[in-house]
């Protein structure tokens, strides 16, 4: 039978996804993870399907996870709450740990985002950020293309 274009597709994604998606999460977890070691409660920030948030709560031997994302997806690995992207729906210092994943580069007030997230998280607690640089319309192209394949 003659490979379709759509089974072509499919195809391209499952390599993607197997060369270059799941070694990335690997590696980003277990560096977010190496900072947020020993956490018993967990946010995620931008969770999209959790998966990333369950691998670093693994690592990090969180005893709970959470996830917020501005869209809930039907299925996710951690529990998952809307986020209108600027005020978590949680009370003051409830997390001893909070990560953020490359999502401070889409939001509107990136320093609002943090200024909330410190407001959950708990004295002594531990904010950990990877995110890419913006700066300028080239970095701001190249983030927008690496958005568009990657996600």
């Amino acid at each position: 039978m003659p490979r379709t274009e759509h089974s072509a597709d499919r195809a391209i994604f499952a390599l993607h996804h197997q060369a270059i998606h799941v070694p990335r999460v690997e590696r980003i977890a277990r560096g977010m993870a190496d900072l947020a070691d020993g956490a018993g409660t967990m946010l995620d920030i931008g969770c999209g399907n959790g998966l990333l948030a369950r691998r670093i709560a693994e690592l990090a031997r969180a005893d709970t996870v959470r996830g917020v994302d501005v869209m809930v997806r039907d299925e996710t690995s951690v529990p998952v709450a809307h986020y209108d992207g600027a005020h978590l729906p949680f009370d003051d210092a409830s997390f001893d740990v909070i990560t953020v994943c490359d999502v401070l580069h889409h939001a509107a007030d990136p320093r609002a985002v943090v200024k909330d997230a410190m407001r959950v998280l708990r004295p002594n607690g531990r904010l950990v950020i990877k995110d890419h640089f913006r700066l300028g319309s080239v970095s701001n192209a190249v983030l927008l293309a690496m958005d568009m394949l990657g996600n």
